[in-house]
């Protein structure tokens, strides 16, 4: 109903779902009051961003209100200026035909974001390093166990290697010690020619104790590894 008569008029589905109230007389007086005295711009964008505040949530906010007739003509645009994209944009409207459009644009980064869900990113960020730490232990144990296998496998073999000299003094030893017998069967009674055949053979036990007794020593660094 208007001053020169009654008109019809289509109202947009998807306006009417975001009407601020679903109640037709409700409507009706929004759209008497707005009529007669616009929304307060800094007002709404104050409210928004003290209860955005007060939520924690580190945000910019600006607001735009636009007022439209039953052409759908712009009657009343206001809104205010930020120099950044918005990231996320609010609408809601008002009155019987939702000629009044209030929209809401919020502006924000990363950084406020990981402040506002800082026990989850947190979470996040533990975890990466504790699996870092548990990568670089890994590291260092394999290349500690590999360089304790190199260790062993020089002293198996130096171990084999002294097994060898073993060998071979023992095989002397055995020589020097048919040569003796040799000699005292062919000299029972020539005294000083025994005496210096069995010097010879101590010297060759002394050795021969000598190089078991280093075999032992090898055995036990390696049983130490």
């Amino acid at each position: 109903m208007t001053e020169t008569g009654s008109r019809q008029y289509k109202v947009d589905v998807a306006k009417s779902r975001k009407n601020l109230s679903q109640i037709s007389r409700e409507r009706s007086l929004h759209s008497v009051i707005c009529s007669e005295k616009q929304l307060s711009l800094m007002t709404l964008s104050q409210t928004w961003a003290d209860s955005l505040q007060t939520r924690h949530i580190l945000a910019r906010v600006a607001i735009e209100i636009v007022t439209t007739d039953l052409e759908n003509r712009i009657l009343y645009r206001k809104s205010q200026t930020v120099n950044l994209s918005p990231e996320l944009k609010f609408v809601v409207y008002l009155g019987e035909r939702c000629e009044i459009e209030v929209s809401g644009f919020l502006f924000y980064t990363w950084w406020s974001v990981c402040r506002y869900h800082f026990f989850p990113f947190g979470m996040i960020v533990g975890i990466a390093l504790c699996l870092i730490v548990f990568l670089i232990y890994l590291f260092r144990v394999r290349k500690h166990l590999f360089k304790t296998q190199s260790e062993c496998g020089l002293l198996v073999e130096k171990l084999n290697k002294e097994e060898e000299k073993l060998e071979e003094l023992e095989s002397i030893w055995d020589q020097y010690a048919q040569q003796v017998e040799m000699e005292q069967s062919d000299a029972r009674g020539k005294g000083h020619a025994v005496e210096g055949s069995g010097a010879k053979v101590k010297g060759v036990r002394r050795a021969n104790s000598g190089t078991k007794k280093g075999k032992r020593t090898v055995g036990n660094k390696i049983l130490d590894l």
